[in-house]
């Protein structure tokens, strides 16, 4: 089997907790990245004495360790993708830890899949709490999450591509960056959700349909997982964060279309104008029929 040329970008915030098992679980992949890329949002330097004490008793050198802009996880990540040398680029969080196989089957579904097209592979998860202890065997179906967003525009309506789990083509990361330049960035909900509208619309999306990592929820979690049914609870009785999320799936959605326009990809926007009602429906119907 050929080697995957790939690099790492693992966005920190005081992430001491958990980091070193994440950066461990990557270490002992059976092809070892070209480079770590942390990008570190932390306020203090407990991170980074930690990733400097397992590269140490690693002796790993390949790793590069910046300041993060500090301006919230979407563009810690985006922002970095810049620093990417390698064919592929995979994403990572600070609490998760890889399956020993991820790199294997990613390997085996990318060299099948990569037409040199901006493309996307992303993969399943398992949900452990804190002390490392499997409580779901799929966030998939924790989510009701469903591909079937990317058949249809749905997918400006529900995300169901988990960051943790994305691999990026080269192709792809140089249409991130260059997307990065002349969209706001107040208008993305979140980085993962971006990166898959981009790989849609410009290019190819293939979903590995099974758990590659251990996807860590504890009470710092910046994007936690929730059940469809509390969460939609959760928006029947905070109705003013319901409407909220609403608007703000439109912002993002109108702006996608704009700078999609901007580079040449035509979207009907009126097939999607603003609509609450619809918006809504939409929403709900997606947490329940997958």
């Amino acid at each position: 089997m050929r080697k995957l040329s790939y690099s790492v970008l693992l966005c920190a915030y005081n992430g001491e907790s958990y980091i070193r098992q994440q950066i461990e679980s990557i270490l002992e992949q059976c092809e070892k990245p070209q480079t770590i890329i942390i990008s570190d949002d932390s306020e203090r330097n407990d991170t980074y004495k930690v990733c400097m004490e397992i590269f140490n008793e690693r002796k790993f050198t390949n790793f590069k360790y910046i300041k993060g802009p500090q301006k919230g996880v979407i563009l810690n990540f985006l922002k970095n993708i810049k620093y990417n040398n390698s064919d592929y680029l995979f994403l990572s969080d600070q609490d998760d830890i890889w399956h020993k196989d991820k790199i294997k089957i990613f390997t085996e579904n990318i060299l099948n899949n990569d037409c040199g097209k901006p493309s996307l592979w992303y993969s399943d998860a398992e949900l452990i709490d804190e002390f490392g202890q499997v409580i779901y065997d799929s966030f998939f179906k924790y989510q009701k999450l469903s591909t079937n967003v990317f058949k249809d525009e749905s997918i400006f309506y529900k995300n169901a591509v988990q960051g943790a789990t994305c691999c990026l083509n080269r192709s792809l990361c140089e249409k991130v960056i260059e997307i990065n330049d002349i969209s706001d960035s107040n208008k993305i909900i979140m980085h993962d959700w971006w990166i898959a509208l981009i790989a849609k619309y410009f290019g190819y999306v293939y979903f590995i349909n099974k758990p590659m990592i251990m996807y860590r929820q504890h009470g710092k979690n910046q994007v936690g997982a929730r059940r469809s049914f509390r969460q939609l609870l959760y928006y029947i009785l905070h109705p003013r964060k319901a409407f909220s999320i609403i608007i703000k799936i439109e912002e993002q959605k109108k702006e996608y279309i704009r700078v999609a326009k901007i580079l040449g990809v035509e979207i009907d926007e009126m097939k999607y104008s603003f609509c609450i009602k619809t918006s809504i429906k939409r929403i709900i119907y997606k947490l329940f029929h997958q």
